[in-house]
């Protein structure tokens, strides 16, 4: 493990911007997401295939209306956003909407 305070990537330099910013958004798309609960909510839970397919039943990304999150994340006073382009599930946050 390495010592936090030799680690140049744990700089004031690098990771300054992320301390003043403070308020941010990162975004996980994909069927986790209607869990409205953490991206590992299929194995933190033991859920089976079954259970976990009432998900893939209602997750519809063509709902999703990719220009209306950076809006409201700056409306909210939000100053940085991570946007995960392909996770888990395989769906891509960046083709839909």
């Amino acid at each position: 493990m390495t010592d936090a305070s030799t680690d140049p990537t744990d700089s004031p330099a690098r990771t300054g911007w992320f301390e003043s910013s403070r308020f941010g958004l990162f975004v996980h798309f994909g069927l986790y997401s209607l869990a409205a609960r953490h991206e590992w909510v299929r194995s933190r839970e033991v859920m089976s295939q079954q259970e976990y397919d009432r998900y893939l039943d209602r997750f519809d990304p063509d709902l999703f209306d990719a220009g209306q999150l950076p809006r409201t994340a700056r409306e909210s006073g939000m100053r940085y956003a991570v946007l995960t382009a392909k996770h888990h599930d395989g769906w891509s946050a960046a083709a839909s909407g």
